[in-house]
This record gives structure tokens, C-alpha cells and sequence, in this order.
């Protein structure tokens, strides 16, 4: 209903403990568009966010975080609720695992196509612009779970983690807590108030 009422161009999704830059998220989003007006029609999947890739030695199930966030394309949401309604059984409801794997799979199987690859990852100069763990550890690029090295190298993105850290263009933080997520909104407001245009949050 919503989407009909005020046809929003993207539809963001993060956790309750996700910190989002709305400057930067902005940005990203304008970018995106114009590429995707640039192209002509929006392809059947549009979605933004850390690509990953679940399996124990090979790829499984391609898949965006659900925890460092995600976007997705109006167009790519509206087409997904038409298949799914038209569904027996509904996908969305009935698909198990985490919320994350389960949109994939039901993107494979309403719209045929997979989450992956130049469409789907958000990236500055080969680095997350969608972040999976919090300021320290996305700071240092150490200290991450052995499981999500796993599913980056898997999905043939194992430098994102090793060479990678914060970048002036960083879209979200994941794990922030409420007393974090206070002091790093403090600090971008402070930071914004002498430059509009750039929050740069690595520098915070």
C-alpha cells in the first residue's frame, strides 16, 4: 500500500542495530538511479548492500547482509509482491532461514535472477560501502566472525575484508548500540554543520 501511495523510488531495510549515514545513503541512492535511467528500464533485480555467499567450500546461495543493510529498487520490490502474491505456496512466509537468505531465494524464484555482482554490490574503490560489523572492527578490518570471512571468500570478495576498512563514502555500521549510535549521529551533525555535502565518516 505504501508503495502504491508514494511511489518511493528504493526500499531500505536495516537492523534495529544498524547505523545508517543519510548523507552518504543519499548519495549512493541518486548514483544508482541515474545509472539505472542512464540503462533504460531497471533490470528485474536491483539490490544494494554487502554481498555475501553461504556454503561450507563452495558457493551455495548468493545473498545480501540483512544486518549491514540493504536497498532495493522500487521496481525490484513491486515485481517481487506481484510474483509472491500470486503465489501457492507464498514464498516470503513460508521460505525458512534468515530473512536475508530467504528474500534471495525468493528473488531466484519469483524473478528468476540471483543477488550478485555489479548490480547488487555497493562499493567505493572496491570496498563495502554497507558494513557488517561496527566502527572498530570495520576501522581496523580485523576482528571479524570466521563465518563471514568464510561467505566473503566464497562469493570471491575475500580483499574487501583484508585490505578494506572504513570509507568517506560508507553507507552503514552494524552492532552499533544505542549509546554508539548517539555519539557517532553527534559527531556527523558536527561534522555536517561545516560541510553539507560530506560527513566523513572515517575521520569521527
Amino acid at each position: 500500500d505504501a508503495l502504491a501511495e508514494d511511489r518511493p523510488d528504493w526500499l531500505v531495510s536495516a537492523d534495529s542495530i544498524s547505523f545508517l549515514v543519510p548523507g552518504n545513503l543519499l548519495r549512493l541512492l541518486r548514483r544508482a538511479g541515474a545509472a539505472a535511467v542512464a540503462g533504460g528500464t531497471p533490470p528485474p533485480i536491483e539490490v544494494l548492500g554487502n554481498e555475501l555467499c553461504a556454503g561450507e567450500s563452495r558457493c551455495g546461495e548468493r545473498f545480501v547482509s540483512g544486518g549491514a543493510g540493504y536497498a532495493m529498487h522500487a521496481s525490484t520490490v513491486r515485481a517481487l509482491l506481484a510474483a509472491d502474491r500470486a503465489s501457492d505456496p507464498n514464498c516470503l512466509s513460508s521460505a525458512k532461514g534468515a530473512v536475508d537468505i530467504r528474500l534471495a531465494r525468493c528473488l531466484a524464484t519469483h524473478l528468476n535472477g540471483t543477488v550478485g555482482g555489479k548490480r547488487s554490490r555497493a562499493a567505493h574503490d572496491g570496498c563495502d560501502l554497507f558494513h557488517a560489523y561496527g566502527v572498530v572492527k570495520t576501522a581496523r578490518g580485523s576482528g571479524v566472525d570466521d563465518w563471514y570471512l568464510q561467505y566473503k571468500r566464497l562469493a570471491g570478495l575475500g580483499g574487501a575484508v583484508d585490505t578494506c576498512s572504513l570509507s568517506p563514502e560508507s553507507v552503514s555500521l552494524h552492532y552499533v548500540e544505542a549509546a554508539e549510535a548517539r555519539a557517532l549521529w553527534h559527531d556527523l551533525e558536527t561534522a555536517n554543520a561545516g560541510d553539507a555535502e560530506r560527513a566523513p565518516l572515517q575521520e569521527l
